[in-house]
């Protein structure tokens, strides 16, 4: 027989809400098979097309009923969201070549291999869903991340073209650009986090939740 392992994370809090009422949140995650290794050895999509490193998450949150309040038996109702984080699934690495200096980005010499099986398999897993990538990489001369992003911008144009003249399916594909860290050290991480929320809180209430009830 064959035991199943998955790395990943499962919590719990209750988050009081005023002097009545508490939000339970939960946290399950778990990290892909498919492209696992350590920090600078999976990078970007492998044969497989896997990105490096990724996990997927879903949080959950629902009003515990209080005691002695509510019909008995009603079920509660909760909503959730799912994510995922990884690194930018297109085909690059990371070289090495000094302990003291930050690692180099290389871009593969056919960057856009394995693009459309990776949104192709995105797709189906969320059965088709209008799906929002959000790339927080740096836009400056000095971290050399500015090319892989817009390699990364590119690649949704490349998979949506190629998944419309290969396989006939539209993808709802669309990518919000937020250069995390030089406007965390430029405005500080309260303001970074603001911008932030301003820039994706539309984009999460257009994607709206998925809703359910908890039965017991």
């Amino acid at each position: 027989w064959c035991c199943v392992l998955l790395q990943g994370l499962a919590c719990s809090k209750s988050i009081r809400c005023g002097q009545r009422h508490s939000l339970a949140l939960a946290l399950i995650s778990r990290k892909s098979i498919t492209n696992p290794g350590t920090r600078y050895n999976a990078r970007g999509l492998n044969g497989a097309a896997g990105a490096g490193n990724e996990i997927e998450a879903e949080q959950i949150a629902w009003a515990p009923r209080e005691e002695g309040k509510g019909a008995e038996g009603e079920p509660e109702r909760f909503v959730s969201a799912i994510w995922r984080r990884g690194t930018v699934p297109v085909q690059w690495r990371h070289e090495l070549q000094s302990s003291v200096t930050a690692p180099k980005i290389v871009i593969g010499d056919k960057p856009y291999d394995q693009v459309e099986e990776y949104f192709h398999n995105v797709h189906d897993r969320y059965g088709g869903t209008p799906m929002v990538i959000v790339n927080l990489l740096r836009c400056d001369t000095e971290s050399g991340e500015t090319a892989l992003s817009e390699v990364f911008q590119q690649s949704l144009r490349e998979a949506k073209a190629r998944l419309l003249q290969h396989r006939n399916l539209p993808l709802d594909l669309s990518m919000c650009n937020f250069d995390w860290h030089r406007l965390k050290k430029e405005l500080g991480l309260e303001m970074a986090v603001k911008g932030l929320w301003e820039r994706l809180g539309p984009l999460l209430v257009a994607a709206d939740l998925t809703q359910g009830e908890l039965s017991s």
